[in-house]
């Protein structure tokens, strides 16, 4: 993630997060009433949604992090490395300046473009594919036909976007993907969004926390995790050892996980930001990426509108899952599923980590320095729930910040969204292996999450 540590409580690289359509079968939610009955000053939710990432073939989780013992020039080298000076990849896992965003994805987009037309065989007169119609491949396709190529974007989804995923099951715009654009100063996807007719936001990251092991207010949390912030500003300042995992340079400096409150920091500070635990994430995960300026903004309206319209004017394909792409030296195949096949001169291959690293997508002929960079990079895990009720409760018990947080529970933060959706709304997020251990039902989820809402709020 492209975060410095000193604006860490204020980074949210939400790319990931979201749930798919039903034909991927990852969008859950719901309106009947689940197998609980809340005490307290908790209600029973109107309706609910949870997100499933980390199953969804065509993502496989968030976005990519830092290992210990990796240098982030791996980006870099993905980035800049051609196959046969006709195929790019790209994507936000790709982008040096700012991984882990949205804006990551788009300039990883227009590096790809740039290189095939400057580096590769030329782009003017070329037929083009690009595999992926997140932000990175849209953006992509649109800077290849602006230097003259025939686009043809393929896409194995039933929608623009990616990880970009706005679901308007309820009436009115909810954000189980990307929500967040983080430092509007100079940031691309800021026009984007305007040009597709959204407004945006100032975000406020602070919190109200409460424990669910006593049921009340939790204030030395909140210092708790602004003495982790200045722990991760020394280590930064310190340039550790590429070797160190964050946990490990945490402990030999005294500072370890060892109460509930503690570990609450260490997940939404750490883990939540990054979607890989504390014990994976490399130190140098905090050297990487540029300082983000003007602050971070909720998107108003509808995130997807965004993706929608840079797709508008490009011959966009869905429900075209690709197996395979390989070139030659007169040319390049690239192998849907379904056996139908595609020939053209360059190409752009714009899907997440994951799915290169694990071979969704066999891309042959990646030079040896892109093969290692993608095994060593690591796409963790990132999930909400949402859950509509038909009264703000949380307002009446006391919380006054739009951020909730909860110590000792799987779902560690929450969000008061409801001046976005025009409904009662909270968003929780858990990260990392709590993500992975996550309840394999949606009931389940919601049963889990509320419960854990009522024993904070028991007192």
């Amino acid at each position: 993630m492209s975060m410095r540590s000193g604006e860490g409580l204020s980074r949210r690289s939400f790319l990931q997060w979201s749930a798919l359509t039903a034909g991927f079968g990852l969008l859950a939610g719901g309106t009947a009433t689940p197998a609980w009955a809340a005490p307290g000053g908790v209600p029973q939710p109107a309706q609910w949604l949870v997100t499933r990432w980390k199953d969804d073939p065509w993502a496989r989780g968030a976005y990519a992090a830092l290992p210990a013992g990796v240098a982030p020039k791996v980006r870099w080298t993905i980035a800049e490395q051609l196959i046969r000076r006709r195929v790019a990849v790209a994507g936000e896992f790709t982008d040096w300046g700012y991984p882990g965003t949205v804006q990551g994805a788009l300039r990883s987009g227009r590096l790809a473009a740039k290189l095939l037309d400057e580096d590769g065989v030329g782009v003017s007169g070329r037929r083009a594919l690009v595999i992926g119609a997140g932000v990175s491949g849209l953006e992509a396709a649109t800077q290849l036909a602006a230097r003259g190529a025939e686009v043809t974007v393929l896409e194995a989804r039933d929608r623009v976007g990616g990880r970009i995923r706005t679901d308007t099951s309820w009436g009115t715009p909810v954000e189980l993907g990307a929500t967040w654009i983080h430092g509007v100063t100079g940031n691309p996807m800021v026009p984007a969004t305007r040009a597709a007719g959204l407004s945006l936001s100032p975000a406020d990251y602070s919190f109200d926390t409460r424990s669910v092991d006593t049921g009340s207010y939790a204030p030395g949390a909140d210092q708790v995790r602004s003495d982790l912030g200045e722990y991760l500003q020394a280590m930064e300042d310190a340039d550790p050892a590429r070797r160190l995992s964050v946990e490990q340079w945490l402990d030999q400096n005294g500072w370890s996980a060892s109460d509930p409150e503690r570990a609450w920091a260490l997940n939404t500070l750490i883990t939540q930001e990054y979607s890989i635990d504390p014990d994976v994430l490399g130190t140098h995960a905090y050297l990487e990426g540029k300082d983000d300026r003007g602050g971070d903004a909720f998107v108003l309206g509808g995130f997807q509108r965004a993706p929608e319209h840079l797709a508008a004017s490009l011959d966009v394909r869905l429900e075209s899952p690709v197996a395979s792409v390989s070139a030659g030296k007169r040319g390049l195949v690239v192998l849907e599923t379904d056996g139908t096949s595609h020939r053209a001169d360059i190409a752009v291959v714009a899907l997440p980590h994951p799915v290169l690293k694990l071979g969704v997508v066999r891309v042959s002929g990646l030079p040896k320095a892109s093969r290692r960079g993608i095994t060593q990079l690591r796409t963790g895990s990132l999930e909400r729930v949402v859950l509509r009720f038909d009264e703000p409760w949380w307002t009446a018990s006391g919380i006054t910040a739009p951020g909730i947080g909860l110590v000792g529970a799987r779902w560690s933060e929450w969000y008061d969204v409801s001046a976005n959706t025009g409904i009662p709304t909270l968003v929780g997020f858990c990260g990392g292996r709590a993500a992975d251990g996550m309840p394999a039902t949606d009931t389940g989820v919601v049963t889990e999450a509320v419960s854990e809402l009522t024993r904070a709020f028991a007192n």
